[in-house]
């Protein structure tokens, strides 16, 4: 899980509520509980607005880890679909 920007810069001193409020948001927004946020948007429970702040849900091409890809090289179907 890599953040878009950093939580703090060099030139602040932000509080510690500061701190945990942008480090909640960059977890929330990672991708890292996309099915978990998708469960909940299905169930009422949650807006689309939520699930489109997720990585999963924004279009154009994503990088993919290159250790995600050595996982899959002995199914050459599917890495061909992910390349």
């Amino acid at each position: 899980m890599r953040p878009e920007a950093p939580l703090i810069t060099s030139q602040e001193t932000p509080a510690a509520s500061t701190v945990a409020t942008r480090l909640e948001a960059s977890i929330r927004d990672s991708g890292l509980f996309y099915e978990s946020h998708l469960k909940r948007w299905f169930q009422g429970e949650g807006t689309r607005q939520q699930l489109m702040n997720q990585p999963q849900m924004q279009s154009g091409s994503r990088p993919l880890d290159r250790f995600c890809l050595q996982g899959w090289a002995w199914r050459p179907p599917l890495r061909r679909l992910l390349l």
